[in-house]
């Protein structure tokens, strides 16, 4: 018998949040473009500037939500999302870190940024692209399989 992806890849993970169980899936392309044209700033990441970067705390939270609804499969779900804004750190940290691993990570993320031109098209990160980041700066680099990789840049 042949195995399908469905066999040997999680698609779904059960996760656990105040004695309620939760479907969680990764997410893909029509959660992240609609994420990205709803918090437009997240494209300010690419800059490397640590103060772009911290520019986008106020929004941080909220957008943490809306990547968590997008996972539970309810994203625009105004109630889900300010449930899951009120949620401890903890518990959205465990329902992002289960988003995330079935997505297969920040990687696809930051990639079908960049393939769909909203990374790039960001003026901020034009204009800061030559500057140095700082020490302890996450950079993202092409790696030679066409993913992106990301290191910390030495303190």
């Amino acid at each position: 018998m042949t195995a399908t992806l469905a066999d040997i890849v999680p698609l779904t993970e059960t996760v656990v949040i105040r004695e309620r169980a939760l479907e969680v899936s990764g997410i893909d392309i029509e959660h992240i473009v609609p994420l990205i044209l709803r918090f437009p700033d997240l494209r300010k990441i690419f800059s490397g500037d640590a103060e772009v970067v911290a520019s986008l705390l106020p929004q941080a939270r909220e957008l943490h939500a809306a990547l968590i609804a997008a996972g539970l499969g309810k994203y625009g779900d105004e109630a889900e999302e300010r449930g899951i804004y009120n949620l401890n750190l903890g518990e959205r940290m465990t329902l992002s870190n289960a988003v995330l691993r079935l997505t297969g990570g920040l990687g696809p993320f930051f990639e079908l940024l960049e393939m769909s031109g909203l990374g790039a098209a960001d003026p901020v990160a034009e204009e800061t692209a030559a500057k140095p980041l700082p020490p302890g700066a996450i950079k993202f680099r092409r790696r030679g399989n066409g993913l992106l990789q990301s290191e910390s840049t030495a303190s």
